[in-house]
Protein backbone atom coordinates (compact mmCIF):
# COMPACT_ATOMS: atom_id res chain seq x y z
CA UNK A 1 0.00 0.00 0.00
CA UNK A 2 2.53 2.28 0.57
CA UNK A 3 4.20 1.71 -2.48
CA UNK A 4 1.12 2.22 -4.32
CA UNK A 5 1.11 5.78 -1.95
CA UNK A 6 4.38 6.62 -3.12
CA UNK A 7 3.88 5.70 -6.94
CA UNK A 8 0.57 8.22 -6.86
CA UNK A 9 1.98 10.93 -5.05
CA UNK A 10 4.70 11.17 -8.26
CA UNK A 11 2.08 11.12 -10.35
CA UNK A 12 0.90 14.59 -8.18
CA UNK A 13 4.75 15.95 -8.52
CA UNK A 14 4.34 15.63 -12.54
CA UNK A 15 1.44 16.85 -12.90
CA UNK A 16 2.30 20.00 -10.75
CA UNK A 17 4.73 20.39 -13.18
CA UNK A 18 3.26 19.92 -16.36
CA UNK A 19 -0.12 21.47 -15.91
CA UNK A 20 -1.14 23.82 -18.63
CA UNK A 21 -2.48 23.03 -22.03
CA UNK A 22 -3.68 25.26 -24.25
CA UNK A 23 -6.28 24.13 -27.32
CA UNK A 24 -4.60 25.28 -30.61
CA UNK A 25 -8.30 25.95 -31.99
CA UNK A 26 -8.60 28.94 -29.91
CA UNK A 27 -5.34 30.75 -30.07
CA UNK A 28 -2.80 32.16 -27.66
CA UNK A 29 -3.34 32.67 -23.80
CA UNK A 30 -1.53 33.89 -21.29
CA UNK A 31 -0.03 31.99 -18.37
CA UNK A 32 -2.74 31.58 -15.77
CA UNK A 33 -1.52 31.51 -12.26
CA UNK A 34 -2.57 28.97 -9.35
CA UNK A 35 -5.56 30.78 -7.22
CA UNK A 36 -6.25 29.79 -3.68
CA UNK A 37 -10.53 28.99 -3.05
CA UNK A 38 -11.69 30.15 -0.20
CA UNK A 39 -15.37 30.09 1.33
CA UNK A 40 -16.70 32.61 3.63
CA UNK A 41 -20.80 33.42 4.56
CA UNK A 42 -21.61 30.53 1.95
CA UNK A 43 -19.62 32.35 -0.57
CA UNK A 44 -16.80 30.96 -2.71
CA UNK A 45 -13.81 33.29 -3.70
CA UNK A 46 -10.49 33.29 -5.98
CA UNK A 47 -7.39 34.85 -5.14
CA UNK A 48 -4.19 34.73 -7.30
CA UNK A 49 -1.17 33.19 -5.99
CA UNK A 50 1.70 34.97 -7.36
CA UNK A 51 4.57 33.49 -5.85
CA UNK A 52 4.65 30.06 -7.80
CA UNK A 53 6.94 28.34 -4.90
CA UNK A 54 4.72 29.25 -2.13
CA UNK A 55 1.43 28.16 -4.74
CA UNK A 56 3.07 24.68 -5.00
CA UNK A 57 3.79 24.58 -1.81
CA UNK A 58 0.39 25.04 -0.28
CA UNK A 59 -0.90 22.88 -3.42
CA UNK A 60 1.22 19.90 -1.54
CA UNK A 61 0.02 20.69 1.90
CA UNK A 62 -3.76 20.22 0.35
CA UNK A 63 -3.20 16.59 -1.14
CA UNK A 64 -6.30 14.69 0.06
CA UNK A 65 -8.53 17.33 0.97
CA UNK A 66 -11.24 19.37 0.18
CA UNK A 67 -11.13 21.42 -2.59
CA UNK A 68 -12.97 24.46 -0.71
CA UNK A 69 -9.94 26.52 1.54
CA UNK A 70 -7.53 24.79 -1.09
CA UNK A 71 -5.50 25.38 -4.09
CA UNK A 72 -6.46 25.22 -7.45
CA UNK A 73 -4.19 24.89 -9.85
CA UNK A 74 -4.89 25.51 -14.17
CA UNK A 75 -4.84 22.67 -16.15
CA UNK A 76 -5.88 24.48 -19.48
CA UNK A 77 -6.10 27.48 -21.11
CA UNK A 78 -7.33 29.11 -24.26
CA UNK A 79 -8.46 32.37 -25.45
CA UNK A 80 -12.07 32.76 -26.72
CA UNK A 81 -12.73 36.27 -28.01
CA UNK A 82 -11.99 38.52 -25.50
CA UNK A 83 -12.00 36.37 -22.66
CA UNK A 84 -9.35 33.54 -21.79
CA UNK A 85 -11.10 30.82 -20.94
CA UNK A 86 -9.95 28.65 -18.00
CA UNK A 87 -10.02 25.13 -16.22
CA UNK A 88 -8.64 23.97 -12.89
CA UNK A 89 -7.47 21.05 -10.99
CA UNK A 90 -8.72 21.77 -6.93
CA UNK A 91 -7.30 20.18 -5.00
CA UNK A 92 -4.06 21.24 -6.80
CA UNK A 93 -2.27 18.00 -5.80
CA UNK A 94 -4.26 14.74 -6.31
CA UNK A 95 -3.90 11.30 -7.84
CA UNK A 96 -7.14 11.75 -9.76
CA UNK A 97 -10.67 12.80 -8.55
CA UNK A 98 -10.04 15.98 -8.43
CA UNK A 99 -12.91 18.75 -9.50
CA UNK A 100 -12.92 21.31 -12.21
CA UNK A 101 -12.90 24.52 -11.80
CA UNK A 102 -13.89 26.48 -14.63
CA UNK A 103 -13.32 30.34 -14.79
CA UNK A 104 -13.34 33.35 -17.45
CA UNK A 105 -10.93 36.38 -17.41
CA UNK A 106 -10.75 39.66 -19.30
CA UNK A 107 -7.55 39.35 -21.66
CA UNK A 108 -6.25 42.22 -19.73
CA UNK A 109 -6.70 41.04 -16.36
CA UNK A 110 -5.88 37.17 -15.95
CA UNK A 111 -5.03 37.87 -12.34
CA UNK A 112 -9.26 38.27 -11.22
CA UNK A 113 -11.67 35.83 -13.14
CA UNK A 114 -14.95 37.77 -13.57
CA UNK A 115 -17.07 34.75 -12.82
CA UNK A 116 -15.92 30.51 -12.10
CA UNK A 117 -18.03 27.75 -11.15
CA UNK A 118 -17.15 23.94 -9.87
CA UNK A 119 -18.24 20.42 -11.49
CA UNK A 120 -16.94 17.53 -10.55
CA UNK A 121 -16.25 14.80 -13.34
CA UNK A 122 -14.64 12.24 -11.68
CA UNK A 123 -16.72 12.10 -8.49
CA UNK A 124 -17.16 7.60 -8.46
CA UNK A 125 -13.55 6.29 -7.71
CA UNK A 126 -14.63 3.00 -8.94
CA UNK A 127 -15.44 4.28 -12.39
CA UNK A 128 -12.47 6.85 -12.86
CA UNK A 129 -9.96 6.17 -10.74
CA UNK A 130 -6.42 8.03 -10.72
CA UNK A 131 -8.02 10.01 -13.30
CA UNK A 132 -6.75 12.97 -14.97
CA UNK A 133 -7.63 15.69 -17.74
CA UNK A 134 -6.22 14.58 -21.17
CA UNK A 135 -7.55 17.57 -23.64
CA UNK A 136 -10.38 20.13 -23.84
CA UNK A 137 -12.32 21.53 -26.53
CA UNK A 138 -13.97 24.58 -26.78
CA UNK A 139 -16.69 26.34 -28.55
CA UNK A 140 -18.22 29.74 -28.80
CA UNK A 141 -21.79 29.75 -28.71
CA UNK A 142 -23.81 33.05 -29.77
CA UNK A 143 -25.30 34.01 -25.79
CA UNK A 144 -21.32 34.16 -24.68
CA UNK A 145 -21.64 30.90 -23.51
CA UNK A 146 -19.55 27.87 -23.82
CA UNK A 147 -19.53 24.21 -25.03
CA UNK A 148 -17.01 22.01 -23.86
CA UNK A 149 -15.69 18.62 -24.53
CA UNK A 150 -13.53 17.38 -21.93
CA UNK A 151 -11.63 14.22 -22.38
CA UNK A 152 -10.41 12.13 -19.50
CA UNK A 153 -8.23 9.05 -18.51
CA UNK A 154 -7.19 7.34 -16.25
CA UNK A 155 -6.10 3.84 -14.86
CA UNK A 156 -4.43 1.06 -12.52
CA UNK A 157 -2.42 -2.23 -12.93
CA UNK A 158 -3.63 -2.89 -16.42
CA UNK A 159 -7.13 -1.70 -16.19
CA UNK A 160 -7.42 1.59 -18.49
CA UNK A 161 -10.46 4.12 -18.92
CA UNK A 162 -11.22 7.05 -20.97
CA UNK A 163 -14.14 9.52 -20.38
CA UNK A 164 -15.29 12.06 -22.42
CA UNK A 165 -17.77 14.50 -20.69
CA UNK A 166 -19.96 17.58 -22.71
CA UNK A 167 -20.67 20.65 -20.73
CA UNK A 168 -22.44 24.11 -21.09
CA UNK A 169 -20.97 26.87 -19.29
CA UNK A 170 -23.10 29.92 -19.10
CA UNK A 171 -22.07 33.86 -18.77
CA UNK A 172 -22.30 33.77 -15.35
CA UNK A 173 -19.95 30.53 -15.06
CA UNK A 174 -22.65 28.17 -14.35
CA UNK A 175 -21.55 24.80 -15.81
CA UNK A 176 -24.23 22.30 -16.78
CA UNK A 177 -23.15 18.27 -17.84
CA UNK A 178 -25.50 17.58 -20.77
CA UNK A 179 -23.59 14.29 -21.47
CA UNK A 180 -20.54 12.34 -20.29
CA UNK A 181 -19.38 8.59 -21.26
CA UNK A 182 -16.87 6.02 -20.14
CA UNK A 183 -15.34 3.15 -22.08
CA UNK A 184 -12.24 0.55 -20.85
CA UNK A 185 -9.66 -1.22 -22.06
CA UNK A 186 -7.90 -4.30 -19.60
CA UNK A 187 -4.41 -5.76 -20.94
CA UNK A 188 -2.52 -8.99 -20.12
CA UNK A 189 -0.76 -9.33 -17.54
CA UNK A 190 2.28 -9.80 -19.22
CA UNK A 191 2.34 -8.80 -22.82
CA UNK A 192 1.05 -5.11 -23.85
CA UNK A 193 -0.27 -5.56 -26.86
CA UNK A 194 -2.75 -8.42 -25.51
CA UNK A 195 -5.77 -5.83 -24.78
CA UNK A 196 -9.66 -6.16 -25.04
CA UNK A 197 -12.43 -3.46 -24.24
CA UNK A 198 -14.19 -0.41 -26.11
CA UNK A 199 -12.42 2.94 -27.29
CA UNK A 200 -14.74 6.39 -27.51
CA UNK A 201 -14.01 8.76 -30.38
CA UNK A 202 -16.08 12.37 -30.77
CA UNK A 203 -15.92 15.13 -33.33
CA UNK A 204 -17.93 18.23 -33.12
CA UNK A 205 -19.68 18.81 -36.46
CA UNK A 206 -21.03 22.10 -35.37
CA UNK A 207 -20.82 24.35 -32.66
CA UNK A 208 -23.16 22.77 -30.91
CA UNK A 209 -23.71 19.22 -32.32
CA UNK A 210 -21.07 16.24 -31.42
CA UNK A 211 -20.75 13.11 -33.40
CA UNK A 212 -19.49 9.72 -31.32
CA UNK A 213 -18.28 6.73 -32.05
CA UNK A 214 -17.97 3.78 -30.25
CA UNK A 215 -14.81 1.00 -30.98
CA UNK A 216 -14.66 -2.37 -30.42
CA UNK A 217 -10.79 -3.24 -29.12
CA UNK A 218 -9.41 -6.91 -29.25
CA UNK A 219 -5.79 -5.77 -29.63
CA UNK A 220 -3.27 -3.32 -28.89
CA UNK A 221 0.05 -2.03 -30.68
CA UNK A 222 2.56 -1.12 -27.53
CA UNK A 223 -0.47 0.40 -25.01
CA UNK A 224 -2.43 1.93 -28.24
CA UNK A 225 -5.91 0.44 -29.23
CA UNK A 226 -6.21 -0.82 -32.13
CA UNK A 227 -9.74 -0.34 -33.48
CA UNK A 228 -11.10 -3.50 -35.38
CA UNK A 229 -14.84 -2.19 -35.50
CA UNK A 230 -17.10 0.31 -34.99
CA UNK A 231 -19.52 -0.99 -31.97
CA UNK A 232 -22.08 2.33 -32.26
CA UNK A 233 -22.39 5.69 -33.63
CA UNK A 234 -24.71 8.44 -32.62
CA UNK A 235 -25.27 12.49 -32.96
CA UNK A 236 -25.87 14.44 -29.79
CA UNK A 237 -27.21 17.98 -29.99
CA UNK A 238 -25.90 19.36 -27.01
CA UNK A 239 -28.38 22.63 -27.37
CA UNK A 240 -31.36 20.34 -26.83
CA UNK A 241 -29.46 18.30 -24.00
CA UNK A 242 -29.66 21.71 -22.30
CA UNK A 243 -32.87 23.02 -22.76
CA UNK A 244 -34.14 19.15 -21.91
CA UNK A 245 -32.62 17.88 -18.67
CA UNK A 246 -34.45 14.45 -19.24
CA UNK A 247 -32.58 14.29 -22.30
CA UNK A 248 -29.14 13.92 -20.40
CA UNK A 249 -26.80 10.98 -20.20
CA UNK A 250 -24.27 9.89 -17.76
CA UNK A 251 -23.20 6.81 -18.20
CA UNK A 252 -20.39 5.82 -15.58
Amino acid sequence: MKAIHRIAFGFVMVGLALRVHADPEAGRAPQIQSFRITSKAGKQSMTVIRDKARAAELGLEGYGKPCVNNVASPRWTASMGSEILAVFDCPAANDGGADSIIARFEKGDAEAPTCFGRISLMRDSSSYYYGQIRSIQARSLPDRSFMLAISMSGGDAGANWESHAFVHIDQSCRPTLLAQYRAGMAHHETEDDVCSGTHLKYQFISDSVVSLNRFRVTRCKGLDPVLDGRESTQQLDLQELLRNPKLRIAKP
